[in-house]
């Protein structure tokens, strides 16, 4: 995972990555968390998802992330809560103290022969209940509104991004039972100036990662493409899948 976002990265992702459709409510009921249930965020970035967790459920979250700079934005907008800088694959707490552990779009930054360790240590740290991973399928990366315009980003994505079998069978590796996926719509896109706006911040990681002609490129498309259709309401479904295994 990357420890070396600075301080203008983690500002920018505070602002442009929230958790406000119905992703967080559906992964709260998948994994059964209530009032009363101790979580952990792996991945937590700049606590997004705890904030919409404790406002769904108010339940205690514990987010975890190796980046500083996420986590010191973390602890400045929920000073209440508790975040630890570590990594997911190695993680510094006891057996079995968390009723569930969730983390969404966090996965594909793991390197790939670490993340079946990711998978052994939530299972280590969970008591009895669920672990529940929000993640993209392929079908999904190659529908995502943002390869219209990028479609350079289809093969980047279907890299870094595992398939749905292969976090199934590293959850079976480790014990996990009654393992699940489902797919979540989140709120649609709209193709518009605040799409723009959350593009040219570079609102997904993998627009950091593309050329930056595949990306001008991109952006001067994206341009085209609202100009042609503006005041026409353009919308894009936005959907994710939730990968959950329980520990019994």
């Amino acid at each position: 995972m990357n420890r070396y976002y600075d301080n203008a990265v983690a500002s920018r992702y505070d602002s442009i990555r929230k958790w406000q459709g119905p992703v967080p409510a559906r992964l709260a009921e998948i994994a059964r968390i209530n009032s009363s249930s101790l979580v952990l965020d792996l991945g937590c970035g700049t606590g997004n998802l705890p904030q919409a967790m404790e406002r769904i459920c108010a339940c205690r979250c514990i987010g975890l992330d190796l980046s500083f700079e996420m986590i010191d934005v973390a602890n400045r907008k929920m000073p209440y809560a508790e975040f630890v800088q570590a990594d997911c694959t190695e993680m510094p707490f006891h057996r079995e103290c968390f009723n569930a552990v969730v983390g969404a779009l966090f996965i594909h930054h793991v390197p790939t022969e670490l993340r079946q360790f990711l998978i052994n240590e939530s299972h280590r740290v969970l008591s009895e209940g669920y672990l529940a991973i929000v993640t993209r399928s392929h079908t999904q990366i190659e529908t995502c509104p943002y390869s219209k315009f990028f479609p350079e980003i289809i093969a980047v994505d279907k890299v870094r991004f595992p398939q749905i079998q292969e976090i199934y069978q590293w959850m079976q590796n480790t014990g996990f039972i009654n393992i699940h996926s489902e797919t979540v719509l989140d709120v649609p896109i709209q193709i518009d100036s605040k799409f723009l706006s959350k593009v040219l911040n570079k609102s997904i990681s993998t627009l950091d990662i593309i050329s930056e002609a595949s990306f001008k490129k991109g952006v001067a498309s994206l341009r085209d493409f609202i100009d042609d259709t503006k005041g026409a309401d353009v919308v894009h479904d936005m959907t994710f899948t939730i990968v959950s295994g329980e520990k019994a």
